[in-house]
């Protein structure tokens, strides 16, 4: 499953990127050289974000009165929790960046810290309603708290941490009283009671900030454990203080401070018998703590100083966060990565059980489009349906909860075919607020990727080496035809052409498979790509394979499938290509971390660049489908539509390049060059042009020419700025200008 390969992907892509070595077939070229920092996240070229579905991994949780506020990717479901042992999900409410990372309601007003678009504030007077009444953007909120027409936050700007505190007595409008700026590089949650706010601050512990003043905040004491602090919890004057185990700031675990004196706060007792911790919460004298991987500990602390594990629960997903209404001894969890909202009864503190377990969106690895509808592979949660004939505001209209892990969905006139981990499974969507399950066909292997060549379905498997073919003619009774087995390849990403499947397998490059006899597929051969191949399609006589790890997409002549031939590769305009797809003349990639790029493939061995949206809230994008001429990403966080807003190809295409064949021609080489690049313009009359040099970002860095030309002129570029500065290597544009028509030629600088 595509969840299963990218786990321990997930941390690393959040937090860092990967330096690519050099390719084989391009030895002075590597991303290091390239230098694709040079785009910055919010970046976008001829791209626009129109709509998103934005839910995902829980990262928040908050009780108020009767209701529960869970955090999901960068929306907010609503719970009614009257029935503490029956929570019923009544609203949810989407926001524009991709984590929720905390959520507090006052009154009528949720006030939620969002990572990626800063403070937002909601209405939530009708919690099955829920919607957005203002803002303040920044850059990683992580804690919020309100009182008393003040909201306080924990963020990070880039360079240190800072307690902000905001006047959101008018909530359409907050404005910044004061900032405070807090010692660690990292930051946790805040919470305030009376004159004094109370801060997780990582590696720097404790934190007592004196806010009596709201417009001048200072720092009255701190009280530093080991290990790194994440959250509190305030019992009556003790502060249950959480950290985690990290190799540089020692042992975690749960610390008992005493703050009577916020001057002089000092510990009571702890308990570092475990090592993670994300989340705590309390009902009566006992702590609830959740521990990642290590599940849920009880804690008692009736004896402050003497806290210790009563009991644990060890869920088979990996726990983010606990809460509970005190009202009751109920823990409600947001558990990730199995992605679902838990109620656990712990009335016996030392032996806490499940008695409601509700999916929430997970990891979405897979999307089909068909009408009004998209049709979500959401791993554990199943199949998301989707209406999007409002394109700014997709709304979930069904949920079909599969018996394993779906990662591919394909869809079909009333029909939804879906990779299940170890099925197929057949979905009538005939009606799309009702999907039900027409049948099931249990696989030898896991399904990850699919294909349909009706009456045939390919399938690939993402753990196994097998490549399938399922005859689905009788939707009632699906059945395997033939299986062709990969020797030590893991097959991933498919295409078809006429006889022939091409399946990325990730160690070897290109599986060529011939199908025409449907019950004995066999492998021909295959094409050795460097690095690490994933989504797959084809134009022409050309696949295009992305490269996962050499941030390139390589080109493979298949005029003769038993002998595909590698001819050429293209970078990226930032990392980790992914997945991608072909319509018409233009190549969609999904780029991980960052977003979508679009390629103008209408020259199969020159694809050009025409558009981009590199930034927030898209994190991990998985899967990606075309309809009506819009991007569908499915992410880890979502499903997001993009519009290109660029030239549509073809006939404009068509239209430069006959004017341009008729009055002038622009050439520049070598297209990879180290010291300088020849730029050849030549003119059959004279014509007024101006010539430039752009950034992959679409910044212009040099102007070469600006003035009337008759005739061949060579102009040159020898890699300095307007600035007379070196620039960075990697990907530019030379752009020639004339009368009313644009032509763009792609060159690459090397160091």
């Amino acid at each position: 499953m595509r969840n299963i390969f990218f786990l321990s992907f997930i941390s690393l892509l959040h937090f860092s990127f990967i330096i690519s070595q050099s390719t084989s077939f391009l030895p002075s070229i590597s991303a290091e050289n390239i230098s694709m920092k040079t785009i910055n996240r919010a970046d976008s070229l001829n791209m626009g974000l129109v709509g998103m579905w934005n839910y995902g991994y829980p990262f928040a949780i908050h009780t108020s009165n009767d209701y529960l506020y869970l955090g999901s990717g960068g929306g907010v479901i609503i719970f009614d929790v009257s029935d503490t042992t029956n929570p019923e999900q009544i609203g949810n409410i989407s926001f524009p960046g991709g984590y929720v990372r905390s959520i507090y309601v006052l009154d009528t007003l949720m006030f939620v810290g969002d990572a990626e678009k800063g403070l937002r504030i909601a209405n939530v007077s009708d919690p099955s309603n829920p919607f957005e009444v203002g803002n303040y953007e920044a850059r990683w909120v992580h804690g919020v708290f309100a009182r008393n027409q003040l909201a306080y936050t924990t963020e990070f700007n880039g360079d240190s941490t800072e307690l902000v505190i905001y006047d959101v007595s008018d909530p359409q409008s907050p404005n910044i009283l004061s900032k405070d700026t807090l010692p660690a590089s990292q930051i946790g949650e805040v919470l305030v009671k009376d004159e004094y706010a109370y801060v997780a601050n990582a590696q720097c512990g404790l934190r007592i900030i004196d806010v009596s003043d709201s417009t001048n905040p200072f720092e009255t004491g701190y009280y530093i454990p080991s290990g790194h602090t994440n959250s509190l919890s305030l019992y009556c004057d003790t502060l249950l203080l959480l950290s985690s185990y990290t190799t540089y700031y020692g042992q975690g675990g749960i610390w008992l401070i005493s703050i009577k004196d916020p001057y002089d706060p000092y510990l009571l007792g702890c308990d570092t018998s475990f090592f993670g911790g994300l989340d705590v919460s309390y009902f009566s004298h006992y702590a609830y703590v959740s521990g990642a991987a290590e599940g849920i500990k009880v804690i008692d602390f009736v004896d402050p100083s003497n806290p210790y594990i009563i009991g644990e629960f060890l869920p088979s997903g990996y726990i983010q966060n606990v809460v509970n209404t005190n009202i009751g001894p109920y823990i409600y969890a947001g558990e990730y990565w199995d992605n679902g909202f838990r109620t656990i009864d712990a009335s016996d503190p030392t032996r806490p059980v499940t008695i409601d377990y509700d999916p929430i969106p997970d990891q979405c690895m897979d999307v089909a489009v068909k009408g009004n509808f998209a049709y979500v592979a959401n791993s554990y949660a199943g199949i998301y349906v989707l209406d999007v004939s409002d394109l700014s505001n997709p709304k979930e209209i069904s949920h079909y909860d599969t018996p394993c892990r779906s990662s591919s969905v394909v869809v079909k006139d009333s029909i939804a075919y879906i990779a299940d981990s170890t099925s197929i499974l057949l979905l009538n969507i005939s009606n799309p607020s009702n999907p039900e399950k027409i049948s099931e066909l249990p696989l030898i292997c896991d399904g990850y990727g699919l294909e349909l060549n009706y009456p045939y379905l390919y399938v690939t498997s993402g753990l196994e080496h097998y490549f399938t073919i399922v005859d689905v003619s009788n939707p009632q009774s699906p059945f395997v035809t033939g299986i062709c087995y990969l020797d030590n390849n893991a097959p991933t990403y498919i295409c078809h052409k006429d006889t022939f499947a091409y399946v990325s397998a990730p160690l070897e490059g290109v599986a060529v498979i011939n199908i025409k006899d449907v019950y004995n597929p066999t492998l021909e051969t295959y094409c050795p790509l460097p690095g690490y191949s994933r989504g797959i399609d084809y134009r022409g006589n050309y696949l295009y394979v992305a490269n996962f790890d050499k941030n390139i997409i390589n080109i493979v002549d298949i005029s003769d499938p038993t002998t595909p031939l590698l001819v050429d590769s293209f970078f990226t305009v930032r990392e980790y290509p992914f997945e991608l797809t072909i319509k018409d003349s233009f190549l969609y990639v999904a780029l991980q971390i960052v977003g979508v790029e679009v390629f103008d493939i209408s020259s199969p061995l020159t694809p050009n660049s025409v558009g981009y949206y590199c930034g927030p809230p898209l994190s991990i994008p998985l899967g990606i489908g075309i309809s009506n001429d819009l991007v569908y990403l499915a992410a880890d966080n979502g499903v997001f539509i993009f519009e290109y807003t660029g030239g549509s190809g073809k006939e404009e295409k068509e239209e430069i390049k006959k004017n341009t064949e008729s009055n002038i021609s622009f050439n520049c080489y070598p297209t990879t060059f180290s010291r300088k690049v020849s730029i050849e313009v030549n003119t059959k009359k004279e014509e007024n042009i101006k010539l430039e040099l752009y950034d992959v970002a679409g910044r212009k860095i040099k102007d070469i020419f600006d003035g009337k030309i008759k005739g061949k002129r060579l102009f040159s570029w020898n890699g300095l700025n307007n600035s007379s500065m070196k620039v960075a290597a990697g990907v530019y544009f030379t752009k020639l200008k004339y009368s009313n028509f644009t032509s763009v030629k792609k060159i690459i600088l090397v160091r």
